[in-house]
């Protein structure tokens, strides 16, 4: 990996470091670090967000659908991070909203989506998230038979695919089951099909057979009656350069593979439902080191950041890169491989193990990178934390 440390490395468009200051469109972190600290009492950790980042990656999405002159809606991911300045972004760049329970739901009409801009997924849907979607005309994901039978009058449900033993989704036959339930019904409308591929999409075969499965089974079901189906829901999305020199792939390659078969059933409407990586490399969380310690062969870095912030690595073994953002005042410029732990009474409070970092002063700024996504969304108040 490229030393981080070298003068004018960047780390993407919008957060590079020179002079060993770490800077974010422009604003040097240590400076924005100690602003914080003449104004609140609890000043550290906390999250910096980069607008103009959030902005590329959803352009990234939208800038190739058009261009390929793809029928889409690019749904934001809720559960991601509902940050409501984050929602009122991705409203503002021409996004929908697609969410998992009604409190999503709540937030994103509060944050000025309309109903019928909001997609409500999920597996167990009580009455009351089906009333507040029902009542917004929100489109609404059918999970399960009961799922279906819960739904009151008037909603627009498009069916959630599952594969295998899988708690989502609706298995073949069960599919072909409801399809004579919805024909009878006057207050349903079948619009689209649903799947989920999980957030981490690597491999663009698994995408593109998946969407071809998509494709017959629409075609099946327009060949039943259904002919106001018009979606095509291809859930979850693309991964994101965690480690920052992996070859990861891009919104372009995506729509790339995909953009043929979409313009042969150009009368369908290809929603994708990005979350990470639309909002993931946007975000650092900053953290101030409390000082290092060596036990046995095993050097620490104890910071004020923990797992009650960016709970990935503990929760998953997940990689997130960790770097200073300000020049050391120790004497040694040496990098060493330290531990970087958290103040939570927990073994597993780590932030990253083994990385090679210059030794810092007591007191120095050090960022996680690419928390956008699945970090303050998850994060927790154990051990009393203020979050």
């Amino acid at each position: 990996m490229m030393d981080a440390s070298t003068d004018g490395f960047h780390f993407s468009k919008h957060f590079h470091v020179t002079d060993g200051f770490l800077y974010c469109e422009g604003v040097r972190i240590k400076s924005l670090q100690d602003s914080l600290e003449d104004v609140l009492d609890q000043p550290s950790p906390f999250y910096v967000y980069s607008k103009q980042q959030l902005a590329d990656n959803i352009d990234a999405y939208k800038s190739t659908l058009e261009k390929l002159g793809i029928k889409h809606l690019l749904g934001y991911a809720v559960k991601a991070n509902y940050n409501p300045w984050i929602l009122k972004t991705v409203r503002d760049r021409g996004c929908t909203a697609v969410t998992v329970n009604g409190h999503e739901t709540q937030l994103a009409l509060d944050t000025g989506m309309i109903g019928p801009n909001i997609i409500y997924n999920g597996n167990g849907k009580s009455r009351w998230e089906l009333e507040l979607a029902v009542d917004n005309e929100c489109m609404i994901g059918v999970d399960s038979e009961f799922d279906l039978r819960h739904i009151a009058d008037n909603v627009h449900p498009y069916l959630a695919t599952g594969i295998g033993d899988s708690k989502f989704g609706l298995e073949d036959k069960l599919l072909n089951d409801l399809l004579p339930f919805i024909e009878d019904d006057v207050y349903l409308n079948l619009v689209g099909l649903h799947c989920h591929l999980g957030s981490t999409i690597d491999n663009l075969e698994t995408f593109s057979q998946c969407l071809d499965v998509m494709l017959d089974k629409i075609e099946y079901i327009k060949k039943k009656g259904f002919d106001n189906v018009q979606y095509l829901s291809m859930g979850g999305g693309l991964g994101i350069d965690y480690k920052i020199h992996e070859t990861i792939p891009s919104p372009v390659d995506l729509i790339n593979r995909v953009k043929d078969r979409m313009r042969m059933n150009n009368d369908l409407c290809l929603m994708l439902e990005p979350g990470r990586s639309l909002v993931g490399s946007a975000v650092l969380l900053i953290t101030k080191v409390i000082g290092c310690k060596k036990n046995r062969n095993k050097k620490y870095i104890v910071v004020d950041g923990s797992m009650t912030e960016v709970i990935r690595p503990s929760m998953y073994g997940a990689y997130h890169h960790l770097e200073l953002v300000e020049p050391t005042q120790n004497v040694c410029k040496q990098r060493e491989a330290f531990d970087v732990v958290g103040p939570v009474c927990e073994c597993a409070d780590f932030l990253g193990k083994d990385r090679w970092l210059v030794p810092p002063h007591e007191g120095c700024g050090l960022a996680v990178f690419d928390v956008g996504a699945y970090c303050a969304s998850m994060g927790s108040n154990y051990n009393l934390r203020v979050s």
